[in-house]
């Protein structure tokens, strides 16, 4: 069977986690499998900028348009995310070349985070009412396509992400993540702030993209790198992901909080989306609803190293049985066979 997975680009978390880490595995299992990416292995220094990154984007999503061409020769047709927010012309082109289309997303590309967005809500019901088989990160985002829709969370590869010894008296708080997360901290910063005056011993690692648009006492910044990354969260004691409850943030799929699990930390979480799935809540880590509660939380596991390896050993066996490579394949595997197969 002949598969065409259309991605955004190499280094992005989606095809990374979504497609790419899948295809070795495929290939041993008789998938012909070609990637073709709008971006390459890098991001130009104006991809953020608000004017020219924005026309670079477009420029470079033009390319969809051509990559789409031949698509009548492949069985399947994985694409991963929409090509364009505000237009599905290229997915009209994709579907007449080939019906047999797999639209994959993780995140609530039918709005934005601002709110709800008409144009996107269009295209999005225009492309995930015409494809053969939708699959969505979390029930949420599966809910707001179709009844059929198929779940497979984002995973991780639990044998190359592993927890090791932490030693030295350094006690670090981590996050990972994009620059666009940010603006879930501000609700949070003063008991971060809190929690680290208290304890002198404790201290919090950002790796990112870009720095982040606030300080606390004894924070780092790491620029995040594919290569580093495993070292990075493996460096963690405890990981957080604050998220508001917006009704974009629902659409998240907790896949920072399935990164720290896999390296067997402990997680402290705002109670949001699909957090409230992947977290079990005093077992694997804490769920928090209100300010308060964060610096609760910390403080708790601050305390109690017993604790911190208990909920941290919890969160590993999760990971692995419903949130690992080896534990979501065969499902990927049988959607493509389906698919292509299906009248």
């Amino acid at each position: 069977m002949k598969v065409l997975f259309l991605i955004e680009g190499w280094v992005a978390p989606a095809p990374r986690y979504r497609v790419l880490q899948y295809l070795p595995w495929l290939k041993e299992h008789g998938i012909h499998c070609e990637v073709r990416a709008l971006h390459g292995e890098s991001y130009p220094p104006w991809f953020h900028k608000p004017l020219i990154g924005n026309v670079y984007k477009a420029l470079v999503r033009s390319r969809r348009w051509f990559q789409v061409r031949d698509a009548d020769r492949f069985d399947v047709v994985f694409l991963q995310r929409l090509t364009l927010p505000f237009s599905s012309f290229v997915e009209r082109r994709l579907l007449r070349k080939n019906p047999r289309v797999i639209f994959d997303y993780d995140d609530a590309l039918f709005q934005t985070p601002e709110g709800e967005d008409p144009v996107r809500l269009k295209v999005f019901r225009r492309v995930v009412d015409a494809v053969r088989t939708v699959v969505a990160g979390s029930q949420y985002l599966a809910d707001k396509a179709r009844e059929d829709a198929t779940v497979i969370p984002t995973v991780i590869d639990t044998d190359r992400y592993v927890p090791v010894e932490r030693t030295g008296g350094e006690l670090v708080i981590g996050w990972m993540g994009t620059h666009s997360n940010y603006p879930n901290f501000p609700e949070i910063l003063p008991q971060l702030e809190e929690v680290l005056n208290r304890f002198p011993h404790v201290s919090f690692h950002v790796v990112g993209d870009l720095a982040p648009p606030f300080k606390l006492p004894r924070m780092r910044f790491t620029r995040w790198t594919k290569e580093q990354e495993i070292a990075r969260l493996q460096g963690f004691d405890i990981g957080i992901m604050p998220l508001l409850d917006t009704d974009w943030n629902r659409g998240k799929c907790a896949f920072k909080l399935i990164e720290y699990m896999s390296v067997g930390i402990p997680v402290v979480a705002g109670s949001v989306g699909a957090n409230r799935e992947v977290v079990l809540e005093g077992r694997t880590g804490f769920l928090a609803e209100r300010p308060e509660q964060w610096s609760q939380a910390l403080i708790c596991l601050i305390e109690d190293a017993d604790l911190r390896r208990s909920m941290g050993r919890q969160g590993r066996e999760r990971c692995t049985a419903h949130y690992s490579l080896n534990s979501q394949r065969d499902r990927l595997l049988a959607v493509l066979r389906n698919t292509a197969v299906e009248n």
